[in-house]
């Protein structure tokens, strides 16, 4: 492990830890089918798993710094990326009625947050700090 950390690794952390507010269809997930299309099953339901998964994420990235958990990372925020787009796509096809106003707005922030710590993780020095001079 190197306990040389970059100053972009507090961020890779934060920002992982805020997908913590994707657990919010919670909320609604009993109106499926009623109030909610049953079309957003499948949104719901990976916003919950990236959600639940996300303080352990967060707790990884931060505490061991190893290959393993830098791909876990990258695959768990392409996997957000791809629910995201999901939720975004399905918004125009199948759209929430009493959805607030914003809600779109929101679902494309979130996938420039996933974005955003994709690059960020893959900067020279993060790489460094996870996988070191495999060569």
């Amino acid at each position: 492990m190197n306990s040389k950390r970059p100053a972009l690794h507090i961020w890779a952390v934060a920002l992982t830890a805020l997908m913590t507010y994707r657990l919010l269809p919670l909320v609604s997930y009993g109106d499926l089918g009623d109030s909610v299309p049953i079309s957003w099953v499948n949104p719901f339901t990976g916003d919950i798993l990236i959600g639940l998964t996300a303080p352990i994420m967060a707790f990884l990235l931060a505490r061991r710094q190893t290959l393993f958990v830098w791909t876990v990372a990258i695959v768990w925020h392409a996997l957000g990326i791809w629910d995201y787009c999901t939720g975004i796509i399905l918004d125009f096809v199948d759209p929430i009625t009493w959805a607030p106003p914003g809600a779109l707005e929101l679902l494309v922030a979130g996938v420039l947050i996933q974005l955003l710590n994709v690059y960020i993780l893959t900067r020279p020095r993060m790489i460094q700090a996870y996988i070191g001079n495999r060569r």
